[in-house]
């Protein structure tokens, strides 16, 4: 409920570029969401690189087709 209420101070359209570069940074705290709107960050363009980390090609990474067919003990 604190997040939502942010809006009220920034908008609404601040408080969704906010949340969208928590979501990135991967910290989804009150806190996060409101140092991000007080320092202006929202305003910059959200960077996607943490995209392109997890979907790297390496030998450890079993990927989806691994798991096809196979039964997973709960």
């Amino acid at each position: 409920m604190g997040i939502l209420r942010l809006s009220q101070k920034f908008g609404e359209q601040r408080l969704e570029a906010a949340c969208l570069r928590a979501e990135a940074l991967s910290s989804y705290s009150y806190r996060t969401v409101k140092n991000i709107l007080s320092s202006g960050s929202d305003r910059l363009k959200v960077e996607r690189e943490l995209d392109e980390v997890v979907h790297r090609e390496h030998e450890n990474i079993r990927g989806a087709s691994y798991y096809e067919g196979r039964e997973i003990p709960c």
